[in-house]
C-alpha cells in the first residue's frame, strides 16, 4: 500500500525553548502559530512547503533570532494544497472602524509606518487593481503589529469584517535602539568613568538611547566587552574594552542598527519570485544530490570549511535579475552576487522565467558561528548591491532602484538619523534565506 506524503512544521528544535510573541491584538500567542498565520495571508502561486517554511523561519527570526523551527516529512517539495489556491493579493484586516478612522491588524513590520498610504476595498477582493476603492488613507500612528489610518472619506462599512486594507505605498523605518549596561552582581561592573565613556562614544548616534527597556546590553570583560541581545542573552559581537577603543564599540552598535533593519525588511512582488537552494561542494564540484544532507529539519546547516554554490530558479512570470548579500551573525555584510572578482557582473545575473541557473560563485563557510542570513533581491531591473555594500552605501551611480535605496538607507540611517523611506513601485522582491554555521568537530 502506498502511503500519502506528509509535512510537519514544529516551533523549535528539541534542545531549544519555544518562545511566545504577541498577535495583532497584543495577546500572547505561540511564535510558530503567529508566523504561519502571517505567511498564509500572502501565498505565492506555486508555493512549496519548503518555500513556505523559509518564510515562516524569516517571520520567526524577526521576533526571536535564535529559535529554529523544524520542517519534517517526505512531501516538503510538493506544492501547497496541490497548487490549488487563489492568487490573493496581500491585505490587512480591519480591527476597529469609526467613520474615517481605522485600526488595522498590521503595522511597522509590514511597511505600515507613519506616512504609509493604503486603500480600503470590500472584503473578498482578490486584486485591488481590478476593483474600486471605497476610501484611501494615510497611517497616522503605528506599532509593530497595528496601525491607525485616517481616511479621505467614510468607506461606509457596517462592520470591520466588511472591508480589507491594501497597502499602496509602504514606509519602512529604523527605530531607535535602547542600550543598557549589565549590572549583574556576579559580573564585573563598569566604573563611573567607563559608563561616561560608553555614553560619550554613542551619544552622536541619532538612533541610540539609554532610556527604557534595553534591546542591546554591554557586559564588561577583562580584555573585551560583550555586546548582547537583551531578549535572549545571545552574543552579537565583542569589542576591546571601551577605555581601549571607543570607536570599535560605536561601529558595532551601528552594525546592529543596520542588521536590525535589514533582517526584518521584506518586500513581496508576486510577479518577481525565485526559489534558491544551497548546493554543497563535494570534491570541488557542486553535488545536487547532497543538498538534503545539509538540511537539518528544513534548515540549512554547514560546518566551518564547507562550501556551497547557489542554484536559483525563476518561479515568476517574467525575466528577473538577482542580487544577494550575506549578513553575518555579528552584522558584517558581504556581497555574494554580483561578485566582480569572479567576473560576475550585475548584467550577468539575469534569469529567464521558468529557468534555473547554478551560479559559479563558491561560498566558503567560516566563523562567526550562529545563524547567517542571505538577503535575496529580485528585480526586473539590473541592480548592484555589491557596489552599495563595498562603498557602505555610497555607490557610484546617479540614480538607484527602490530596492537599492532601501539598502543604502540601512548604511546611512545609523549615522545621519534618516529614519524613513518609501518603497512604492519597488518592482521587485526582498526576502531572507537562513543557514546555520557550526564549528568543525
Amino acid at each position: 500500500m502506498t502511503l500519502a506524503t506528509y509535512v510537519v512544521f514544529a516551533a523549535s528544535r528539541a534542545n531549544e525553548l519555544n518562545y511566545e510573541t504577541y498577535d495583532d491584538a497584543g495577546q500572547g500567542v505561540g511564535l510558530l502559530t503567529y508566523a504561519v498565520s502571517k505567511v498564509f495571508e500572502n501565498l505565492d502561486p506555486g508555493s512549496t512547503y519548503r518555500s513556505i517554511f523559509a518564510k515562516v523561519h524569516s517571520a520567526m527570526h524577526a521576533a526571536v533570532p535564535f529559535q529554529n523551527p523544524v520542517l519534517e516529512g517526505n512531501g516538503i517539495d510538493r506544492m501547497l494544497f496541490g497548487g490549488k489556491f487563489v492568487h490573493q493579493k496581500p491585505y490587512a484586516e480591519i480591527k476597529e472602524l469609526d467613520g474615517r478612522s481605522l485600526v488595522i491588524k498590521s503595522g511597522k513590520l509590514s511597511g505600515l509606518d507613519v506616512g504609509a498610504t493604503v486603500a480600503v476595498y470590500k472584503s473578498g477582493t482578490i486584486d485591488p487593481a481590478k476593483a474600486t476603492a471605497l476610501a484611501k488613507g494615510t497611517v497616522a500612528k503605528a506599532e509593530c503589529y497595528t496601525a491607525i489610518v485616517q481616511l479621505d472619506n467614510d468607506p461606509g462599512l457596517m462592520q470591520p469584517a466588511s472591508g480589507w486594507v491594501f497597502i499602496t505605498n509602504p514606509v519602512y523605518s529604523i527605530r531607535p535602539v535602547t542600550v543598557g549596561l549589565v549590572t549583574d552582581e556576579l559580573a564585573e561592573s563598569f566604573s563611573a568613568s567607563e559608563i561616561y565613556s560608553i555614553k560619550n562614544a554613542l551619544k552622536d548616534l541619532p538612533l541610540i538611547t539609554f532610556e527604557g527597556e534595553p534591546e542591546l546590553l554591554i557586559k564588561k570583560g577583562k580584555l573585551k566587552d560583550s555586546i548582547l541581545i537583551a531578549s535572549n542573552g545571545h552574543l552579537f559581537s565583542t569589542a576591546r574594552t571601551v577605555n581601549a577603543d571607543q570607536n570599535e564599540l560605536k561601529e558595532i552598535v551601528q552594525r546592529y542598527l543596520q542588521y536590525k533593519f535589514l533582517q526584518v525588511l521584506e518586500i513581496k512582488d508576486l510577479n518577481n519570485t525565485v526559489e534558491i537552494k544551497l548546493v554543497p561542494m563535494i570534491d570541488g564540484q557542486p553535488d545536487l544530490a547532497q543538498i538534503d544532507t545539509k538540511s537539518i529539519n528544513g534548515n540549512y546547516s554547514f560546518t566551518e570549511g564547507d562550501q556551497f554554490m547557489l542554484l536559483v530558479k525563476n518561479t515568476g512570470n517574467k525575466p528577473v535579475y538577482i542580487n544577494i548579500l550575506d549578513i553575518q551573525p555579528n552584522g558584517v555584510i558581504n556581497p555574494v552576487l554580483p561578485f566582480k572578482q569572479k567576473y560576475l557582473y550585475p548584467s550577468d545575473l539575469k534569469i529567464e522565467k521558468g529557468t534555473s541557473r547554478l551560479f559559479n560563485r563558491v561560498c566558503t563557510i567560516g566563523p562567526p558561528y550562529g545563524i547567517e542570513i542571505l538577503k535575496i533581491f529580485v528585480s526586473t531591473q539590473e541592480i548592484d548591491m555589491e557596489g552599495i555594500a563595498t562603498t557602505q552605501g555610497g555607490g557610484t551611480r546617479g540614480s538607484f532602484t527602490v530596492l537599492e535605496e532601501l539598502v543604502k538607507m540601512s548604511y546611512q540611517a545609523a549615522t545621519r538619523g534618516s529614519q524613513e523611506t518609501s518603497a512604492s513601485n519597488a518592482d521587485g522582491s526582498m526576502f531572507n534565506l537562513f543557514f546555520e554555521i557550526t564549528p568543525k568537530k
